[in-house]
C-alpha cells in the first residue's frame, strides 16, 4: 500500500486509541468563530497546543505480516527509537524484535501471542476487525534506557482460513505511568456505527510479570491491601 494511500485510510477511519477515539467530524466554520474572534492571541494559543497535543498523539503503523514488513509509519515513531522513521520501516519485525526487552519477548512470543492466535483461530475472517488486541512492554532506545509501551492493534486484512495477513496499530509512551515488568494484555470488541468507534468490556485480560520481582509486593502494598 503506497504511503499516501494508508494516510487517507488513517484520515477516513474512527479507530479507538489511548487518548480515547478519533472521531473524524466537520464543523461549520461559524461554530469556531468564538476561537478566532482575538487572532493575535488565539492563534499563538492554539498553536501551542496542536504542538503539545501532536506529540502524544499514538504512533501508527501498518505491519504486512506476509513480507514481515511494515508498509507504513507515522513520523513520531522516531519518539520511540530515537532514529528516523526509514530506520524502522527498513528495519522490518525483526528490528522491532531486537528492540523488545529480552525477558519481556519471552513473554510477549510464548504467551500473549499465542493467547491472541487461540483467540482470533475460532473467529471468522470478516470478523476479525471487530476485535482491538492491546498489549504494554518494553523496548530499548538508542541511548540504552527502556520506554514502556502500549501497543493497540487491529487485524485489517486476514486470508479466509482465519490467518491474519495485516494489522494496524498504535503505539503510546507510558512510560510516566509504568516502567516496570507488568504485562496487562486484553481484547476489547469493538462496536462500531456510521458516526462512531467505541470498544467493550474486555473479552480476554491477563496480566504477566516478566520479571519475578515486580510480583512480590512492597510492606506499604501489603499494608494497604488490609484495609
Amino acid at each position: 500500500m503506497p504511503q499516501h494511500m494508508a494516510a487517507d485510510l488513517i484520515r477516513q477511519m474512527s479507530l479507538p486509541c489511548a487518548l480515547g477515539h478519533i472521531c473524524i467530524q466537520h464543523y461549520d466554520v461559524g461554530e469556531l468563530e468564538s476561537l478566532f474572534k482575538n487572532k493575535k492571541h488565539r492563534l499563538s494559543h492554539l498553536e501551542g497546543y496542536f504542538r503539545h497535543l501532536h506529540k502524544a498523539i499514538p504512533a501508527c503503523y501498518i505491519l504486512d505480516y506476509t513480507r514481515s514488513r511494515y508498509i507504513f509509519g507515522t513520523e513520531n515513531i522516531r519518539q520511540f527509537i530515537d532514529r528516523p522513521l526509514s530506520y524502522f520501516l527498513d528495519g522490518g519485525v525483526e528490528l522491532a524484535v531486537s528492540l523488545f526487552h529480552k525477558k519481556d519477548l519471552k513473554v510477549y512470543s510464548e504467551r500473549v501471542i499465542v493467547d491472541n492466535i487461540r483467540f482470533i483461530k475460532d473467529k471468522p475472517a470478516s470478523e476479525h476487525e471487530n476485535y482491538l488486541f492491546k498489549c504494554n512492554y518494553r523496548i530499548r532506545t538508542n541511548r540504552g534506557d527502556y520506554r514502556n509501551v502500549l501497543q493497540q492493534s487491529i487485524f485489517i486484512k486476514s486470508s479466509d482460513n482465519g490467518i491474519p495477513l495485516a494489522t494496524f496499530g498504535f503505539l503510546s509512551d507510558i512510560t510516566h505511568y509504568r516502567n516496570d515488568s507488568k504485562i496487562v494484555q486484553t481484547i476489547e470488541p469493538i462496536f462500531s456505527t456510521p458516526q462512531n468507534m467505541r470498544t467493550e468490556t474486555p473479552v480476554l485480560f491477563n496480566t504477566y510479570f516478566s520479571e519475578e520481582k515486580d510480583t512480590v509486593l512492597t510492606p506499604r502494598e501489603i499494608e494497604v491491601m488490609k484495609f
